[in-house]
């Protein structure tokens, strides 16, 4: 149940970044919504999880220089998930 709520909260995230007039993205960047969705492939999460966090990341990646900078710390993470490091 907790995981279908997780998923659920990054879905709707993903939206919010990809599909609002005024993407809120510096809103997410101030409450940590980055280190919550860099900690997502340590959660052992299920794909549909990690599909979405990585959405999440990607639309925060289109934004601003100041934005795309937010993520760096989160590469490592993500770069060991893709290459199968769970």
């Amino acid at each position: 149940m907790a995981m279908q709520k997780r998923v659920k909260a990054l879905h709707q995230l993903q939206h919010l970044l990809s599909t609002s007039q005024f993407r809120p993205v510096e809103a997410a960047l101030t409450a940590g919504a980055i280190p919550l969705l860099v900690q997502c492939p340590s959660f052992g999460s299920p794909d549909e999880q990690l599909l979405e966090a990585a959405w999440c990341l990607k639309n925060v990646a289109v934004g601003k220089p100041r934005e795309t900078k937010a993520l760096l710390p989160a590469l490592p993470s993500v770069i060991a998930h893709l290459g199968g490091q769970r």
